[in-house]
């Protein structure tokens, strides 16, 4: 199973790249339930926060987290979460879990 794909690194604007990676995710998961996941933490803050969002069905959810997490815990909570409202679905179909963060899913 292909847990990544990399996009070149090279000095591409903003919008090449989302039609990169776009174009991947329609050409490989297009029959998949795709869920976006996401964590941050504001480096003037320090707050931190997780979310997941699937355009299939309008829904994103967010979570605002303890301020002493990491932004590598608030990726994996992200997932977690994803996953989470993923098994309590009732129309089960493949789904693809779509991160921004490697190191959250490299063994």
């Amino acid at each position: 199973m292909e847990l990544h794909h990399t996009i070149p690194n090279k000095k591409v604007d903003p919008t090449g790249c989302l039609v990169q990676a776009n174009k991947i995710i329609n050409k490989k998961w297009s029959k998949h339930f795709q869920i976006y996941t996401d964590g941050s933490k504001n480096p003037e803050t320090g707050s931190t926060a997780a979310a997941f969002h699937i355009p299939e069905v309008n829904y994103t959810r967010q979570f605002k987290l303890n301020p002493n997490l990491t932004v590598f815990t608030s990726e994996l909570i992200a997932i977690e979460k994803a996953l989470e409202f993923n098994l309590l679905q009732t129309v089960y179909k493949q789904t693809v879990i779509l991160t921004d963060s490697m190191s959250a899913i490299q063994p």
